[in-house]
């Protein structure tokens, strides 16, 4: 059978968010909703966790954030986290209506900004199984702290000119380093390590491979929705429903170690927590990968039964 086929399904406010559906072969299998971090594409690696666990019987759905790739929205490659926590839900109602899925057992996933949505969907919405928060965002405070002084400057000028991402004038930055420049942080990009120009140029490529348009930008007005976002307040609510949350320890990107270690402490049973050594975005790949995705399965076997 074909790994995945594409799918689509309305949001909350009635714009098409599309993806890929990967079934199981094991009949009535529950299902894990997947979605990538901040501006990324459902191409960007999460096909290595969804086919995992397709592998291990379970149905998988990864798409787009609306406003991104193959989904609906407008204005493009602006980034609203709430909007993004409602478009979970919408995704939770699509699996279960699905034909041949267990549709009382129906998981999401969320990494980075993501998870931060995940978890924020998953303390109102009690159709959901369990989540899995693998390094997610906590405060929008900790992105700005991280944001180059020019971010500043311009998150602070579109706010004076109350100008929003479809002006002709807005502007946008770019989040993945794409050039020598950038990589020794000398550029304009977000990130500007050796390992996220590495991790982008794979992206690039996978871009292409799943033929979707990655733009590798962000509206600059996207940043009042990142900077207000505060989804770790939301964690210690998730419970009753099970929660796994995996954090790196290294974290430029979303959250520091200390936070995540903090956050799960205020956050009720049934929990668990998993440790992955190193920079967030090399936990995609190699020994920490096996890590954190052996854990997840057993995981969802576990809240399976």
């Amino acid at each position: 059978m074909a790994a995945w086929t594409r799918v689509e399904f309305p949001a909350y406010d009635g714009l098409l968010l599309r993806g890929n559906l990967f079934r199981t072969e094991t009949p009535n299998a529950p299902t894990v909703i997947l979605t990538q971090g901040l501006a990324l594409l459902k191409e960007h690696y999460l096909q290595n966790w969804a086919t995992r666990f397709q592998q291990a019987g379970f149905n998988a759905l990864t798409y787009d954030h609306r406003n991104f790739g193959h989904s609906e929205g407008s204005p493009r490659n602006e980034v609203d986290l709430n909007a993004q926590a409602d478009d979970y839900s919408a995704a939770v109602t699509f699996v279960k209506t699905l034909e041949g899925v267990n549709a009382d057992k129906v998981f999401i996933w969320g990494i980075g900004h993501s998870g931060g949505a995940a978890g924020t969907a998953a303390a109102f919405d009690r159709r959901i199984s369990g989540v899995i928060l693998t390094m997610p965002s906590q405060s929008g405070e900790y992105d700005y702290n991280n944001w180059p002084p020019y971010l500043h400057e311009k998150y602070a000028e579109t706010r004076a000119l109350g100008r929003d991402a479809a002006n002709e004038k807005a502007d946008f930055w770019r989040f993945w380093p794409v050039s020598d420049v950038d990589r020794t942080g000398k550029g304009e990009s977000m990130l500007s390590d050796d390992t996220a120009y590495n991790w982008a140029q794979g992206a690039f490529k996978l871009t292409e491979e799943g033929g979707n348009k990655f733009d590798n930008k962000v509206a600059i007005t996207s940043l009042h929705s990142i900077y207000k976002a505060r989804p770790g307040v939301y964690f210690p609510k998730i419970s009753p429903t099970p929660v796994l949350l995996l954090a790196a320890t290294d974290d430029p990107v979303a959250s520091s170690y200390a936070t995540q270690v903090e956050t799960f402490k205020t956050m009720a049973e049934p929990k668990e927590f998993v440790d992955l050594q190193g920079h967030h975005l090399a936990v995609y790949f190699g020994e920490q990968f096996e890590v954190g995705v052996k854990a997840m399965i057993a995981w969802l076997q576990k809240y399976s039964q």
